[in-house]
């Protein structure tokens, strides 16, 4: 009759359980391993058995700049831009072609894994306004009327 559970773990990774089941937590310096348990009574310990874990790293943190209005994420891969109002559905290429003005920023999406938010750009659409006067008319150089 089994009377407690051994559990082994991968290094960065914590819990504790005398039971059949065990809450795991990663921190930021966890390990792919193997997680093992085997049970243990009065008789000794029975025989184990093993789960490998991966543990993917989490992506670097990009960094965007500005080309004219073109925004750029250093990251060529697994970009997903945001704006002020949320996520931008669909963008999700190195460059962003701002639609509105306002605070741009990217995160990085690597398998399953999200990086911290990029620094964040202010978009603001400078030049010439609207033309007010509908009667404009436009005539060689020189003219005579």
């Amino acid at each position: 009759m089994q009377t407690s559970y051994i559990w082994t773990l991968p290094g960065g990774a914590t819990g504790t359980s005398t039971t059949n089941s065990i809450t795991l937590n990663y921190g930021t310096s966890a390990v792919s391993g193997d997680i093992t348990v085997k049970g243990n009574n009065s008789c000794g310990d029975g025989t184990s058995s093993s789960l490998p874990i991966i543990v993917n790293a989490i992506p670097t943190t990009p960094i965007i700049s500005i080309n004219g209005l073109i925004l750029q994420s250093d990251a060529s891969t697994g970009n997903q831009w945001y704006n002020q109002n949320g996520i931008i559905n669909g963008d999700t290429n190195q460059y962003c072609y701002p639609a509105i003005e306002g605070d741009y920023f990217v995160i990085v999406i690597q398998n399953g894994c999200s990086s911290d938010t990029s620094n964040v750009i202010n978009v603001v659409f400078t030049g010439l306004g609207s033309i007010e006067n509908n009667n404009i008319k436009v005539y060689p150089n020189p003219v005579s009327k």
